[in-house]
């Protein structure tokens, strides 16, 4: 049964992966992050705390696109994901506003102070990060999520996941992207990114920025019958 926080037959679509940056830490610092469109600012900048370290009351948070641009600055603590215009794909970027924050400036060299770690210590550092990243990996495989994409019909109206509407104009594996099924999708509107086409390989054709590829998952009403 669907719970309480997603519609009748929809629980499976409502979560929004969310990438975050911080200003104090650098490249090395851009976690994804799978968020309800429900969460608040608040609730988000206490979950950001266990990733960064930055305290809530310090936080700033910026909404980005993902091309990088301004969508809005999330200074209501109240306000929902959903009601501040995040979407898939989106990036939050935290501006860590308290002066004396042990994590500002850590993204900047010239003023972390530089530690000499013994083969020991460096060997065991390397493995823990070995694992880490492993264990953050997605375990795809060149069929992954392949029951998903079964029943997903080409040609059909769909709709994407946050309330992106377009319609299938491909279903199959696209190993430019990474291992697995996709779908593709020619959208009713220009909130895309690309004619249908990845890295010079064409799977259909579109306007520009009308395209996009997306894991079968996120895509609903695309199979014979749906609406």
């Amino acid at each position: 049964a669907d719970g309480p926080l997603a519609p009748a037959g929809r629980l499976w679509a409502t979560m929004l992966s969310i990438f975050a940056t911080h200003s104090g830490l650098g490249a090395s610092f851009h976690p994804e992050l799978k968020l309800h469109p429900d969460l608040t600012v608040g609730a988000l900048k206490q979950k950001l705390r266990s990733f960064c370290g930055t305290d809530p009351a310090m936080q700033h948070l910026s909404l980005l696109d993902d091309r990088g641009a301004l969508m809005a600055e999330l200074a209501d603590d109240g306000a929902s994901l959903s009601s501040v215009g995040a979407l898939d794909g989106c990036t939050i970027h935290i501006t860590d506003l308290d002066p004396t924050s042990q994590v500002a400036g850590l993204g900047d060299e010239s003023v972390v102070p530089k530690v000499e770690l013994s083969a020991e210590a460096e060997a065991a550092r390397k493995a823990k990060l070995a694992q880490f990243k492993k264990a953050k990996a997605p375990a795809a495989d060149d069929e992954h999520m392949a029951e998903l994409a079964a029943p997903i019909t080409i040609g059909a109206a769909c709709e994407v996941t946050p309330s992106k509407r377009g319609t299938v104009r491909y279903v199959g594996k696209i190993p430019e992207i990474a291992p697995g099924w996709w779908v593709g999708v020619e959208y009713e509107q220009p909130v895309g990114k690309n004619d249908g086409s990845v890295k010079g390989v064409r799977y259909f054709s579109c306007a520009p920025e009308v395209g996009g590829f997306v894991r079968p998952d996120k895509v609903s009403g695309a199979w014979s019958g749906g609406s």
